[in-house]
């Protein structure tokens, strides 16, 4: 089990898995939400968007971050893609 997002460790399962639990989410997620799926602070997930790591953009100062940029992110990070 992946104790980080509760989700089985079988790759298949996880693929599919992931994009479901992003489900109640709009297609541009907030700074807070992203923080709260990860479970990690805001201060990181503005560190993961400015160096490339979470793709992201800007309008004026308030970043728009793509649901599917997340997903790309996570499945990245547990080396499923």
């Amino acid at each position: 089990v992946c104790y980080f997002l509760n989700l089985p460790l079988d790759k298949s399962h996880f693929i599919t898995e992931v994009p479901k639990m992003l489900d109640g989410y709009q297609d541009i997620i907030t700074i807070p939400e992203i923080a709260g799926i990860l479970y990690i602070g805001k201060n990181r997930v503005y560190e993961l968007l400015e160096n490339g790591t979470i793709k992201g953009f800007r309008i004026g100062r308030v970043w728009k971050i793509p649901k599917e940029s997340l997903k790309e992110y996570i499945l990245m990070q547990s080396r499923l893609k």
